[in-house]
């Protein structure tokens, strides 16, 4: 699986299932944006993954952490979108 200029944003993606999924989509390519509800444990996910990776602190069952974490992954999605010009 080839995930070159594609963007992942991988909920729970702090620990266990989600974490071993940002690390093989972000092997494969792929931005990733993690989204977590602890801020240490989304600084030692992205230690683990790689510096590229973003992460965004929240619950993903809150409105406003979902708007927040959307207008987040919107920026940086620009910024990829633009160096693969």
């Amino acid at each position: 699986m080839k995930l070159n200029n594609k963007v992942a944003v991988i909920t729970g993606g702090s620990s266990g299932i989600g974490l071993s999924i940002a690390k093989k989509f972000h092997k494969e390519g792929a931005k990733v944006v993690i989204f977590g509800r602890k801020q240490e444990a989304l600084d030692a996910a992205v230690a683990e993954v790689g510096a590229e990776v973003l992460a965004v602190q929240g619950g993903s069952m809150r409105r406003r952490s979902l708007n927040m974490a959307r207008s987040m992954c919107w920026s940086p999605m620009r910024v990829w979108r633009s160096l693969r010009r």
